[in-house]
């Protein structure tokens, strides 16, 4: 089974019981501090990966970090992933669980690229209109790409909504290039 699959079965797991606790906010908040930490240690991170080293180490060394500043439940369950050889895992398990925990909660992912930094109304503008289009809470992230000459790029998980100067001399380019054949 692949990485993505486990990790999406784990994640699922873990916003049911979350949910039936009521503590999905608690965990959401727990994951990024975990996630955080991952990133920010690589020692730790390969602790974590290592096969090498031994469940009560890994045990112990999660107790150490976690004990006080995660929720029972999110403790209980990096323990669980200890125990069955998939604490390597928790950083895809994370990601999953955001994204799981932005569908339960209406909310959208999306990335905005323009050509130069969009000043604070054109932002608010893009974000509540395609909070209109979708009906669902915006988290907008923005990149700016002079390449793309003018006009904006948006993309929320694998459709891009393209309306780039550059995307559109694409197009002009290929619709006259057609015409002289």
């Amino acid at each position: 089974m692949t990485e993505q699959k486990v990790s999406l079965r784990f994640a699922r797991a873990l916003i049911v019981t979350a949910t039936e606790a009521k503590l999905t906010n608690e965990v959401y908040d727990d994951l990024k501090l975990v996630d955080v930490l991952l990133k920010s240690s690589k020692e730790f991170t390969n602790m974590t990966k290592s096969p090498v080293i031994r469940h009560w180490v890994k045990r112990n060394a999660m107790k150490e970090v976690l004990d006080g500043k995660v929720n029972q439940l999110t403790f209980n369950f990096i323990l669980l992933l200890i125990q069955k050889g998939r604490v390597g895992l928790i950083s895809a398990i994370c990601n999953q669980y955001e994204i799981l925990y932005y569908l339960l909660n209406n909310r959208l992912v999306v990335e905005i690229t323009s050509a130069v930094e969009m000043s604070a109304e054109q932002k608010k503008k893009t974000e509540m209109q395609i909070a209109e289009n979708t009906q669902k809470e915006i988290i907008a992230s923005y990149k700016v790409d002079a390449t793309v000459q003018g006009g904006i790029m948006v993309k929320i998980g694998d459709w891009v909504f393209d309306a780039t100067v550059k995307n559109q001399l694409k197009h002009l380019h290929k619709r006259l290039a057609e015409d002289y054949n």
